[in-house]
């Protein structure tokens, strides 16, 4: 990493959205919405945090149930025996 002493908000920027993965679903977004400036990825970055948490609670909340309605494993039957 390397410090870059009087640097301008568009240089930050491409230079954030540079290091993120191309297979993020954030990078996508950004590029898709054409987010150039700082501030707005820090705008976009704290909307898109609050989805990713909520989609996760619900998700969680969703695979965890009570007593009841727990979900019970299926019993596997006993093979037959074959009677020679």
């Amino acid at each position: 990493m390397a410090l870059i002493y009087n640097c301008n908000e568009d240089i930050a920027a491409i230079a954030f959205i540079s290091e993120l993965q191309a297979i993020h679903s954030f990078y996508k977004h950004l590029v898709k919405h054409e987010v150039i400036k700082i501030g707005d990825i820090l705008f976009r970055v704290q909307k898109y945090i609050q989805i990713k948490d909520a989609t996760r609670s619900a998700t969680n909340r969703s695979t965890k149930k009570g007593d009841e309605g727990q979900k019970l494993k299926p019993e596997l039957a006993a093979p037959k025996k074959s009677q020679n």
